[in-house]
């Protein structure tokens, strides 16, 4: 993994100290999605950042050996065509957004799931929107 720490500033301030999740009807102006709360509160507790190469060629370019618990192995047959298909700019099992997943069910000594485990757990929420160029807490101009 080619990463390095760094200094930086969040672009974004949040000052709610307890994350409370609550249905609200009618007024759709006061929601806020969770992942925005989430992105708030490691914005205002982090003390420093790592930061993640998602385009290292030391991740894993083929679907994991042993996601057999989470997908057929026709469904994981389909998804490895897509990533060995240089038409498509998906190159990287992380680009699927199935990380956070795959992790969960993983077995303890997986060599695959070990190339993910050793970047921070709150990380890996970021892989797929990092990689396919979608906005973020790390991306937004503030």
């Amino acid at each position: 993994m080619d990463g390095e720490d760094v200094e930086t500033v969040f672009p974004i301030s949040h000052n709610e100290k307890i994350l409370q999740l609550q249905d609200i009807e009618g007024n759709d102006k006061d929601w806020k999605p969770e992942l925005d709360h989430v992105e708030g509160l490691l914005g205002s507790r982090a003390t420093h950042v790592t930061r993640v190469d998602w385009k290292d060629p030391s991740f894993l370019r083929l679907m994991p050996r042993d996601i057999g618990e989470l997908l057929e192995e026709g469904d994981c047959m389909h998804l490895n065509k897509i990533l060995q298909d240089d038409q498509n700019e998906f190159n990287f099992f992380h680009q699927l957004g199935l990380l956070a997943a795959y992790l969960q069910v993983a077995p303890e000594g997986s060599d695959d799931a070990h190339i993910y485990r050793r970047i921070p757990k709150i990380a890996h929420q970021f892989a797929f929107k990092c990689l396919n160029g979608c906005e973020n807490i790390f991306t937004k101009e503030g």
